[in-house]
């Protein structure tokens, strides 16, 4: 995100060739940020640990959008990319696990079909695959 407070604070590290992972105000920036454009909207809080997960990771890496769509489409309610009570009443209907993995199957849907509609994506299949295949994991623990 260009406009990500977080950056000046990389560059000053990048330029004194100091590790970023040491610094406490650059990680609870990257927090803050995170929070703010994709776990509050996706309601992560509200949501089973599980689901969270699975909902989260879509949201950052497809867009807060996408996410809540998929998961409204899974669980039977009106798809209107508001992740609201409804929604969340709607999943809790669920047991946890059997929606994070049944969403988690449509993600992998999801990126097999932008493969195969832009095969120049194909260069990040094996990445997004070892991502699904740790999603699951983490899911299943």
């Amino acid at each position: 995100h260009p406009k990500w407070e977080g950056w000046a604070i990389v560059d000053e590290h990048r330029v004194a060739g100091t590790a970023l992972h040491n610094d406490a105000f650059l990680d609870a920036s990257v927090r803050r940020f995170y929070r703010k454009h994709y776990w509050d909207p996706i309601e992560g809080d509200a949501l089973p640990r599980r689901v969270a997960t699975v909902v989260f990771d879509w949201a950052v890496h497809s867009g807060v959008d996408r996410a809540t769509r998929a998961l409204q489409q899974l669980v039977g309610v009106a798809v209107d990319g508001d992740l609201g009570p409804k929604t969340i009443d709607a999943v809790m209907r669920f047991a946890d696990i059997s929606v994070a993995s049944r969403l988690l199957e449509e993600r992998r849907s999801f990126l097999t079909t932008l493969v195969e509609q832009k095969p120049s994506l194909e260069v990040f299949r094996s990445g997004w695959a070892n991502r699904m295949n740790g999603l699951e994991q983490e899911i299943l623990a």
